[in-house]
């Protein structure tokens, strides 16, 4: 099955993700620090098949996993390296999502 984004009631349940994401890691700077990153659990692996779409939607999308930073995906050490902004062949702008 194909989970591409060219549905338009998939692109807007996209997009209504990645606003809820993006608004989770927004604070209120009176109140609390700022957030290093999202984590988004998906422990039985549901939202693993649409994760290629999400991330060209997404460009600060992460996935755990085995070592493959082409896919922004890799083991947490590569994660938290990334997230810091320490490794220069990963860029993105905002809070990344874990």
């Amino acid at each position: 099955m194909s989970h591409s984004l060219q549905s338009p009631t998939l692109q807007q349940l996209a997009q209504t993700l990645a606003d809820a994401l993006q608004t989770a890691a927004r604070v209120n700077s009176h109140t609390a620090v700022s957030s290093a990153a999202v984590l988004w659990p998906d422990k039985e692996r549901q939202w693993q098949a649409a994760m290629p779409s999400l991330k060209q939607l997404m460009p600060w999308l992460f996935e755990l996993g085995s070592y493959a930073p082409e896919l922004r995906k890799g083991t947490a050490v590569w994660l938290k390296c990334a997230i810091a902004g320490v490794l220069p062949e990963v860029q993105f702008q905002g809070v990344p999502v874990v």
